[in-house]
């Protein structure tokens, strides 16, 4: 029985960790509105989007990105905001709380950091976007103005950055109109910020939201390194609904293959649908933790109860002596539960020393919890101990209840 408590002791703080944790990761605050978003991507092969130009840059090659890439994305940008039921779309390198590039900048007027061994200090997430990105995720606009449609690509360099990043670099001073430079490819020029928004995670199980640099998709640098080509042949778009997201699939599609039907949609999907995907690993864990424990600790209850049950049985006679003698009922109780708390106790002492040592092989897998958690050990053992009292009371007071003069002829 006390093997029985200590396994099922384990398998359920187990549980309770990942059931803890996964509670914490869909309580986050990803700094806007997944519901109500479908997204999907167009894409283009690397023959049509780019070309080599013979030349290097830190080791690595060089290619010019076509301009008709650009273009593309805008005509088929302008073509969803058009189809019945989106309230707004947007365009950008990533879907929304899906990741991001990073990039390095310096910032004018200071000197450029000094590179270290986690490369350099001034960098943060790099999201190229069409303009209504904002309001289309809902992310607020703290400071200055969003991109509009003057901010074309020959009009002045701009970027918006997220309060993280206004807040690590220019926290004792005003960031609008403040001038960076993008540190990935030779003869960048310098962008001026004009707003600066809310934060963004960029996952769900990001612990804290880092600095993100936002610019318009039309802006980036024709020149791109060749191993980041990826990056530069898709755009997301994502569009915000009226009503159910995925019944605007076949329109999705329809409006793709106008622009261009050897280019189909990709990826069609919710954003929400891709934050559950972005957790399937930990739900898998949390549901069969979960299975496991309440089978043992189900296990738990019937082998306590057998035990249980099996003891008063033989005591029956000693029970009925004691009962005959004037013992009331309460303290037979009292005398056979000490005894089944006893062996509870020792079960739980085991269970909690294999928890401690074998939850460590979690902590991987938690999120914003610790793989001794207090809180969940105390609340498993509690309900743990609940159940071993249930079990025990049983046959107790069963036994308790049998006429003395029954249990005095008891053989």
């Amino acid at each position: 029985m006390t093997a029985q408590i200590g396994l099922a002791l384990v398998l359920l703080i187990g549980a309770g960790l990942m059931m803890n944790s996964f509670l914490r990761i869909e309580s986050n605050d990803l700094g806007g509105d997944p519901k109500g978003l479908l997204t999907f991507d167009f894409r283009f092969p690397q023959s049509q989007l780019m070309k080599p130009v013979g030349q290097q840059y830190r080791g690595v090659g060089l290619w010019d990105i076509s301009p008709n890439v650009a273009l593309t994305y805008d005509r088929l940008f302008e073509r969803v905001q058009g189809l019945p039921g989106v309230i707004s779309a947007a365009g950008a390198s990533r879907p929304p709380f899906a990741g991001a590039m990073g990039i390095q900048f310096t910032i004018e007027g200071r000197p450029a950091p000094e590179p270290g061994p986690q490369g350099s200090s001034t960098n943060a997430a790099y999201m190229p976007v069409t303009p209504n990105y904002f309001s289309t995720v809902r992310i607020p606009v703290l400071q200055g103005r969003d991109f509009s449609a003057s901010d074309t690509a020959s009009a002045p360099l701009v970027v918006i950055i997220s309060k993280a990043m206004a807040q690590r670099w220019w926290a004792n001073e005003n960031p609008i109109g403040q001038r960076i430079t993008f540190d990935f490819v030779p003869d960048e020029q310098p962008r001026e910020i004009i707003g600066v928004v809310g934060d963004v995670r960029m996952n769900q199980t990001q612990k804290q939201p880092g600095p993100i640099v936002y610019l318009p998709h039309v802006q980036q640098s024709q020149r791109w390194i060749g191993p980041a080509w990826n990056y530069r042949s898709a755009m997301f778009y994502i569009l915000r609904t009226s009503g159910n997201p995925t019944g605007m699939a076949a329109a999705v599609r329809a409006a793709v293959a106008e622009i261009d039907p050897s280019k189909p949609a990709g990826n069609l999907q919710t954003v929400e649908q891709n934050l559950r995907d972005q957790v399937s690993g930990q739900r898998v864990y949390m549901l069969l933790l979960t299975v496991f424990g309440v089978i043992a600790g189900l296990l738990a209850a019937v082998g306590i109860y057998g035990v249980m049950a099996y003891a008063v049985t033989q005591r029956t006679r000693e029970i009925g002596i004691r009962m005959a003698l004037g013992a009331t009922s309460t303290s037979v109780l009292s005398l056979v539960l000490k005894q089944a708390l006893m062996l509870v106790l020792i079960g739980l002492i085991l269970g909690i020393a294999g928890a401690f040592g074998l939850t460590r092989f979690l902590a991987s897998e938690l999120y914003g919890v610790t793989a001794t958690d207090p809180t969940t050990f105390i609340a498993v053992s509690a309900g743990l101990v609940l159940v071993a009292v249930l079990a025990s009371l049983i046959p107790t007071r069963r036994a308790v209840s049998v006429d003395p003069t029954e249990a005095l002829r008891h053989e």
